[in-house]
């Protein structure tokens, strides 16, 4: 064996090790639709952006709707605030286990506030890699959302105390 056999044995061998080792993780195609408050409905496809989707101007809303193809296997889907702080919200999943489509409805409790972003995230409900039904990797979505309009002042607080003293 001479040293150009030795050079192309070790690349087929190299090769080998990367096509055996874990597929890399495909994006997760989310089509999300909006019910304004007003009524109005808007829908937003993001195609596999997974981690690195921008941030998309949605209207004053309470109700988002999700579609997720292919279909996640037990996915965990929330919706955070500018705060970090998961937004309170009656969540109902709309499809049977046999849908090739996952589809999750997200009714907050409140408007989402003008102004501010939010941050909707899709991930594994049991810890470890999003999978779909194959078993086959798939990348975690990070959505943000930033609600149209102006920033409203949050409500004065009051200053001072709360009850005049009695002078005797």
């Amino acid at each position: 064996m001479d040293l150009l056999d030795a050079g192309s044995d070790a690349q087929e061998a190299a090769d080998a090790s990367t096509s055996s080792s874990p597929s890399r993780a495909r994006g997760i195609d989310v089509e999300l639709t909006v019910e304004a408050v007003d009524g109005g409905r808007t829908t937003l496809t993001l195609n596999g952006l997974g981690l690195d989707a921008g941030a998309s101007e949605i209207e004053p809303t309470r109700l988002l709707e999700l579609r997720l193809s292919p279909r996640p296997q037990s996915p965990r889907i929330r919706l955070f605030d500018w705060t970090e702080q998961i937004v309170e919200s009656n969540d109902t999943g709309l499809s049977s286990g046999d849908d090739p489509i996952f589809v999750y409805r997200i009714e907050a409790l409140e408007p989402l506030q003008a102004g501010r972003t939010y941050i909707l995230t899709v991930d594994s409900e049991l810890g470890g890699r999003l999978l779909d039904a194959s078993g086959s990797p798939l990348e975690e979505v990070r959505m943000p959302l930033r609600v149209v309009g102006d920033l409203k002042a949050d409500s004065p607080s009051r200053s001072g105390p709360s009850r005049r003293r009695r002078h005797r």
